[in-house]
This record gives C-alpha cells, structure tokens and sequence, in this order.
C-alpha cells in the first residue's frame, strides 16, 4: 500500500465554505472507489485558526497502479483544472491505523521528520508509531519520515488538519 497527499494554500481571505461545498458535492464519488483503501479529505481554515487556508487530502491506495489511474482520470483532471495540478507527494507506508481510530478520527497532524542517516528498518523500528497513527517513507522524493497522528493532543507538534469528510474504498477492509 501507499499513501499520496497534495495540498492547496489558499488565500487568507478565501471563503472555506466553497471547500467545504466542493466536499459534500464530490466526497460521495470515492466511496467504494477501485483500489482505493480511504481518502481523507483534509481542511485548515485561518477562521479555526489555522496558520494558512489549506485543501490537503490524503489518499491511501492498494497499490501504485489505482494510485496511477486515479492521477490519470477525470475527477484529478477536474480538480488540476479548477486549482492547478499540485505537487503530489507518495509514500510508502510502514504502518496503518485501525479502522476505528481513522473512522473515528476528526483531525490529523502530519510531521515529517528528514532523519540523519537513510531510512532502514532499524531507523524505523527506532521510535514506532502509536497505534493510531499512518507512518510512511516519502522515499520517492526527499527520503522524507511522514507521520499521519489521527485524533493529536493539543501538544502533538506538526501541521494540523480538520477531516471534512471520509470516503471508504473499495479496499477498505484491508484496514486492521
């Protein structure tokens, strides 16, 4: 499995309610989605206090080819059309939260952490996830350590997230 995330940075005057509306309109098209484990479609609104207006989702996938035909089809063509084609980050994931903790989850901090030495299992067994957390090596791109910590206390460092909405794939059972 992978997981993929691009993100938008809005202005700080943007009306999120446009988001928020683009969500409850398109959020239903990945439920049952080929391929697809879940998606999380991410918020942070300056109104909440949040730092910056952001649309982030993170996508977890089977395997690299739904990841592929998702990037090549019409909903990320609509998408790249509205805002522009982002940046898309992959990683490949080390550990998966439980269906309850994602299902229950109403925010998420994403940490990445650039480790001094390249990631190995002993780097990454070093200090594991909790149990309710997504790990994955950005390896693809900046040798990256991403940490998804569903549901953070209020000390969790790293960039925090609003879930607007989650959309279960077709592959959804394959969460523990």
């Amino acid at each position: 499995m992978l997981a993929m995330h691009y993100q938008f940075t809005l202005p700080a005057d943007y009306d999120m309610r446009i988001i928020r509306g683009r969500v409850a309109a398109r959020g239903q098209s990945f439920e049952g989605m080929a391929g697809l484990v879940f998606k999380q479609f991410l918020l942070a609104d300056v109104t909440a206090g949040a730092p910056s207006n952001r649309y982030a989702p993170v996508y977890v996938w089977a395997s690299a080819g739904a990841a592929h035909d998702f990037l090549r089809g019409p909903l990320f063509a609509a998408l790249s059309t509205a805002f522009g084609r982002p940046r898309v980050a992959i990683g490949l994931l080390n550990s998966l939260p439980g269906r309850a903790a994602v299902t229950t989850a109403r925010a998420l901090d994403r940490r990445i952490e650039t480790p001094a030495l390249l990631p190995s299992r002993t780097i990454a067994s070093q200090t594991p996830p909790a149990a309710t957390d997504t790990l994955a090596w950005d390896e693809p791109q900046d040798w990256n350590r991403v940490t998804m910590a569903f549901d953070p206390g209020p000390a969790t460092p790293g960039e925090r997230f609003e879930i607007a909405f989650l959309a279960r794939g077709a592959e959804w059972e394959r969460l523990p």
